[in-house]
């Protein structure tokens, strides 16, 4: 068994877009690809077109052509565990990068990458948060840093994790409902840390624009 991920979706439909997509009978989509194929309203063929969230709209009685929410699409927690992972792995890039720019983002997004990317929780209590509290669900607004010459090409990166957190945290909220007792728990725990660490990039954007302007 393999997985489509977003990636693979996103660079097929760079060379060529496409309304339909026919996934392999040995395949599986990963919970971003799956959000990818709603966002871009795109029907999909083969095994999962029972669950494909455009095709069965238009299957409902009087054909209504609205796309069904994500949250009807069930998913395992073994499928989440592939976004987490996938999201670790990022945000230990982006610690990486943020080495000798700020020490409180590369610290933050190294600690809870390093967890994500071997699959472990961290538990809302230690969810970290910009003011040093815990349990943060994190801003609402998108993450916008100025473009003033000052500001680290770093914070543009981090508002682009900041998006895929954000997004990561709408669609694993709305899987709750399919998952198990235990499922649900990793969750709230993914829900609690995702959602510190984005109090955590905002405080070090809004910190830098600020240090930008008054420099």
């Amino acid at each position: 068994m393999r997985y489509v991920t977003e990636d693979d979706l996103r660079a097929a439909y760079a060379a060529e877009p496409f309304a339909r997509y026919a996934l392999p009978a040995d395949a599986k989509l990963t919970p971003s690809a799956r959000q990818f194929l709603v966002d871009f309203r795109i029907d999909v063929i083969g095994d999962g077109a029972a669950v494909a969230p455009h095709a069965a709209a238009k299957d409902a009685p009087g054909g209504a052509d609205t796309a069904v929410p994500a949250a009807a699409v069930p998913v395992s927690r073994g499928a989440l565990l592939d976004d987490v992972r996938l999201l670790g792995a990022k945000l230990r890039l982006l610690a990486h990068r943020a080495l000798g720019v700020d020490a409180a983002l590369a610290r933050a997004c190294d600690e809870l990458g390093h967890a994500w990317l071997h699959g472990l929780m961290v538990t809302d209590a230690e969810a970290p948060r910009a003011d040093g509290a815990a349990g943060a669900k994190g801003p609402c607004a998108p993450l916008e840093p100025a473009l003033l010459a000052p500001v680290h090409p770093l914070y543009f990166e981090a508002a682009v994790i900041d998006a895929e957190l954000a997004r990561a945290m709408r669609f694993w909220d709305a899987a709750c409902a399919d998952l198990d007792q235990e499922g649900r728990y990793a969750v709230r725990a993914w829900l609690g840390a995702a959602g510190g660490l984005r109090a955590t990039i905002a405080a070090c954007a809004a910190r830098a624009e600020k240090e930008a302007y008054c420099g």
